[in-house]
């Protein structure tokens, strides 16, 4: 779609066939809701999912990592627990580095050398 991240509706992703977490989330919200299935939202950081009752949460999908979700009925946002960061760079790292391909690793990690390198450069330009 030509942007860094696109949050698809329920029939733009089934009709692609595709998609990331919030699409898959989506469309099962909206599956959910035809079927008047009680169902939450939730994001951490790095995820994007829907409970609803009786669903097994995984360590990446609990709670303890929802930074999004319903409180009294109503979305708000609940600022992380800094106490949990272990937590959080744990459940990201399996959710994004874990499974991202070699490739793209060490394109990200070229990109982020670029940029700091750059910066080192120019700020010694200057002086």
């Amino acid at each position: 779609y030509g942007v860094p991240d696109y949050i698809s509706t329920p029939r733009e992703a089934v009709t692609r066939r595709s998609g990331d977490c919030e699409d898959r989330a989506i469309v099962l919200a909206s599956l959910l809701e035809a079927k008047n299935i009680s169902y939450d939202l939730r994001a951490s950081l790095v995820h994007f999912w829907v409970d609803y009752p009786g669903k097994k949460s995984g360590r990446s999908e609990s709670e303890n990592v929802a930074f999004i979700g319903k409180v009294d009925g109503k979305y708000k946002l609940k600022l992380p627990d800094l106490g949990q960061w272990r937590r959080y760079l744990a459940v990201g790292k399996e959710g994004a580095w874990d499974v991202m391909p070699t490739h793209r690793k060490v394109l990200m990690i070229s990109g982020w050398t670029l940029i700091l390198f750059s910066g080192y450069i120019l700020s010694r330009g200057r002086s």
